[in-house]
């Protein structure tokens, strides 16, 4: 097994050195390992995302590598993102507002932020239970793929008494996909006494990073100040999202701001 770990990092540092021009022949070549082991050894590779392989037959880092380099970035970038965001929200309405995500089938507090006589914010990573049972839960089971709310289904089970009876796929399939038309989520605390909101936060890979929630008690979300609440989360959302993709590297969206 040590062998086999040893020639994988050989392989991918030939393949990192290549930059997407290393064949089958050359890695044999060079690593001097036998033909039909190294393709076992490469297709067990690729299967695995830690290799690519382009129409020249030509392999690259895969994206299980660049997924496991990129990660801590990632979350330190979106921490400090969403702390700011949440804050700024949170001032505006005076009303608590938090960031989410969801990591494992399990959701997350990032950021979360309370209104007071003073400002309150907690920028640690907290584990919050089922995802079903909260407005940012609902909205990132809504937006996984389908591998990823697998795993969310294995690590908690369909819904049942933590959102509307749901108990079998179909009918949380067609939850999940209201959520995506309408762009938000929403829940209501068993006894009535509070409310709470979700929108989506999404990366520069248009995938949902994130969610920036508002929670409120229940006479407080109606009529126009629910209007207002929706607004302002809505705004601070594509707010977040412009600017998790202009920290993270979003040439693309710099280049289109400026011929605007």
């Amino acid at each position: 097994m040590i062998k086999v770990l040893k020639k994988m990092d050989a392989i991918l540092r030939v393949v990192a050195e290549k930059k997407d021009q290393a064949t089958l022949f050359e890695i044999s070549r060079q690593l001097k390992i036998h033909k039909a082991t190294l393709s076992h050894i490469l297709k067990t590779m690729q299967a695995l995302g830690y290799l690519g392989k382009n129409a020249a037959k030509c392999y690259s880092i895969g994206p299980r590598i660049i997924d496991l380099a990129e990660s801590p970035r990632r979350q330190t970038i979106l921490q400090e993102i969403a702390a700011e965001h949440a804050r700024a929200l949170a001032e505006e309405l005076h009303e608590l507002a938090s960031v989410s995500i969801m990591h494992d089938g399990s959701r997350y507090n990032i950021a979360r932020v309370s209104v007071n006589q003073s400002v309150t914010v907690n920028a640690s990573m907290e584990f919050r239970g089922s995802p079903y049972d909260t407005a940012s839960g609902r909205l990132l089971t809504a937006y996984q793929d389908e591998e990823n709310l697998r795993c969310v289904l294995k690590k908690n089970g369909l819904p049942g008494r933590y959102w509307d009876g749901i108990a079998d796929r179909e009918a949380l399939n067609r939850k999940l996909s209201e959520i995506r038309s309408q762009g938000l989520a929403f829940w209501r605390a068993d006894d009535g006494q509070s409310e709470a909101v979700a929108a989506p936060v999404f990366g520069p890979d248009k995938k949902v990073w994130a969610t920036l929630g508002v929670a409120v008690p229940a006479y407080r979300f109606r009529g126009a100040n629910r209007e207002k609440i929706i607004r302002a989360l809505k705004k601070a959302g594509e707010q977040m999202t412009v600017n998790l993709t202009l920290r993270y590297g979003g040439t693309d969206l710099r280049e289109n701001q400026q011929k605007g």
